[in-house]
């Protein structure tokens, strides 16, 4: 029997750290250099792993900028999210085993507005 296989991403995070593993200056190259496909990603992780596992699912996490603040990232992110859609209910037709590529979004912050915390923590 297979292991089973869950990836979770966070999506700013993953972007960010690809924009700085294959470009030396991250700021000088387009906004989509370093965007990544979530499934792929994980069909990939488990395609190459030595063992013998099956992907059920990939979980994206990732912040949505304020549609009144940033209405230029808001549209962004939002075609972002209806790709990810997308391509989940391709890969269901295609991959019986990926069953799911959810999507948890929730209003980005940024730091200047968390709350202070003690210099003690």
């Amino acid at each position: 029997m297979s292991d089973r296989v869950m990836v979770f991403l966070d999506y700013q995070n993953v972007y960010m750290a690809a924009r700085h593993a294959f470009y030396p200056s991250p700021a000088a190259i387009p906004h989509w250099e370093g965007q990544v496909d979530p499934l792929a990603l994980g069909q990939l992780l488990v395609e190459r792993s030595p063992f013998d596992r099956a992907l059920i699912g990939v979980q994206i996490y990732r912040g949505v900028p304020d549609s009144t603040k940033d209405p230029k990232g808001y549209g962004a992110c939002v075609r972002s999210l209806l790709d990810h859609d997308r391509k989940k209910f391709e890969s269901s037709l295609d991959h019986c085993d990926t069953r799911t590529a959810g999507q948890v979004r929730r209003p980005r912050r940024k730091a200047s507005t968390f709350p202070s915390l003690p210099t003690s923590c």
